[in-house]
C-alpha cells in the first residue's frame, strides 16, 4: 500500500526492529533517496547496542557516512548480543521527508538447538515404585547452520510437595550445525512419593548466544508409588513352621525366604 498525506511537521523518526541475537558483527549499510533536488534534506542514523542484561548503550550516534566496518571492532561482538538502529530524518524547508531507502547489518547469526521428540525418545515407566529408577533419553538437534560449543544441560524433579531437587549441570560435547545428541538421565526415586516432575533445560541461563530458548525446556510426570508395607520373612526347619521348643533334626534344612511388594527396598 503506497499512500501520501500532508502533515504539519518537518522531522521524525524511525526505529528498527531488534536485530540478532550476533555472534560477530561485520558492517552497517543505508541509502535514501530525497524527494526533490536539490535539497536541503538531512539524515542521521544511530546505532544501539543491546547486551545480556538488556541495557542498551548507543555505538555510534548521527551517523552521516552510508557504510560502517564492524568487523574489526571487537568491543561490540563481544559486548552485545543484539542491535538496533535509529533514523532521524528532517526537511524544514518544503516538509518533504527523507525517503530510507534501504536499512541492513552483516553479520554471523547464532546456534539454534532444542529438544526434538521427533527424533529419539524414551521414558522408563510413568508409574514406579519408590527406590526405582527413572530413565529418560531424548534427542538434542541443532538445527541451525552455526556450530555451538559445548553444550550444557541441567536437570532437576519437583516433587509432590512443589520442592525443587537439582540433579546434576551436565556438559556435553561440542555441537556442530546439523549435530544430533542424544541423552540420558537417570535417577533414583528413593525418598519420593506421590506425582513428582522431571525437567530438562538446555543451554540454562543463556550459557552460549542462542536464538531462540522455548524449545530448549521439557518435563515429564510421573507418579511414585511410596513403600508403605513392610517385608515378610518366611522361615521353615526341613519345609516345616516350627514352634518354639519344637523338636528338629541335628542337621535341619533352614530356608529363608522375604517377600516384599516393592523389591528396591526389600
Amino acid at each position: 500500500l503506497e499512500s501520501s498525506f500532508i502533515t504539519k511537521w518537518y522531522e521524525g523518526n524511525i526505529n528498527s526492529e531488534i536485530i540478532g541475537p550476533g555472534k560477530q558483527w561485520k558492517s552497517l549499510h543505508w541509502r535514501y533517496n530525497s524527494l526533490e533536488e536539490p535539497t536541503k534534506d538531512e539524515v542521521r542514523i544511530s546505532l544501539s547496542g543491546i547486551k545480556k542484561d538488556n541495557t542498551t548503550e548507543i555505538i555510534f550516534n548521527k551517523l552521516t557516512t552510508d557504510y560502517v566496518d564492524m568487523y574489526n571492532i571487537d568491543s561490540i561482538t563481544n559486548q552485545y548480543s543484539y542491535l538496533q538502529l535509529f533514523a532521524y530524518l528532517k526537511d524544514d524547508s518544503l516538509n518533504t521527508s527523507p525517503q530510507l531507502k534501504r536499512w541492513h547489518v552483516l553479520y554471523n547469526g547464532v546456534g539454534e538447538t532444542g529438544i526434538d521428540g521427533n527424533l529419539y525418545y524414551y521414558f522408563y515407566k510413568d508409574t514406579v515404585n519408590e527406590g526405582d529408577n527413572i530413565i529418560l533419553s531424548y534427542a538434542i538437534h541443532n538445527i541451525s547452520e552455526y556450530d555451538m560449543d559445548s553444550l550444557l544441560i541441567k536437570y532437576w524433579i519437583v516433587d509432590n510437595n512443589n520442592k525443587i531437587h537439582n540433579i546434576s549441570y551436565v556438559r556435553k560435547r561440542p555441537h556442530p550445525a546439523g549435530d544430533i545428541i542424544i541423552d540420558t538421565v537417570k535417577y533414583n526415586t528413593l525418598g519420593f512419593e506421590g506425582w513428582c516432575t522431571l525437567w530438562i533445560e538446555i543451554n540454562p541461563d543463556n550459557d552460549q548466544p542462542e536464538q531462540y530458548h522455548y524449545n530448549n525446556v521439557a518435563y515429564k510426570k510421573f507418579y511414585v508409588q511410596k513403600d508403605i508395607t513392610n517385608p515378610l520373612l518366611d522361615v521353615t526347619f526341613d519345609g516345616i513352621h516350627i514352634i518354639n521348643g519344637d523338636i528338629v533334626s541335628a542337621t535341619p534344612l533352614i530356608e529363608i525366604k522375604l517377600k516384599d511388594e516393592n523389591k528396591f527396598l526389600a
